[in-house]
């Protein structure tokens, strides 16, 4: 499903900064959009601002923020994960690696995922339905030499 805005939407431009993943303000025009990033700028200096008309362009950008690497972590990490939160599609893989996530997204389709082989033990954000992001053994063995 694509939310990119249309020419009926009353706040079609959205200014937004590079690597941020909220919007500083929607505007009914280009011309006032391009003003606001300016007046953005000169109060906060730093990454540039970026206009568009693209929502899911905007979310996909804000979600990349949050995919880092995985992460080693230790037992009693694991087992405060497993316990502060309801957990979400907790298994054990064919390839012997038990995995959960715990219920609460990052941003948007982005959830922590953990993992373990064993004695290792590994975090990683990943995004919920696409497999391809998630923890691999080999990704555990990696954080755990």
């Amino acid at each position: 499903m694509t939310m990119t805005a249309t020419k009926a939407d009353p706040y079609r431009f959205f200014v937004y900064r590079a690597g941020e993943c909220h919007i500083w303000g929607a505007c009914p025009t280009y011309e006032r959009a391009v003003t606001l990033a300016a007046e953005a700028l000169a109060r906060n200096p730093g990454p540039e601002y970026l206009i568009s008309e693209d929502w899911d362009a905007f979310f996909e950008a804000a979600s990349a923020r949050f995919m880092t690497g995985p992460a080693k972590i230790d037992r009693d990490r694991w087992d405060d994960m497993l316990n502060i939160m309801p957990l979400m599609r907790w298994k054990m893989r064919p390839d012997g690696v038990e995995v959960f996530m715990i219920c609460e997204a990052t941003y948007g389709d982005v959830y922590t995922q953990f993992g373990r082989v064993g004695d290792l033990y590994a975090e990683k954000p990943v995004r919920l339905n696409m497999i391809e992001t998630h923890l691999t053994r080999a990704e555990i063995e990696a954080v755990n030499v």
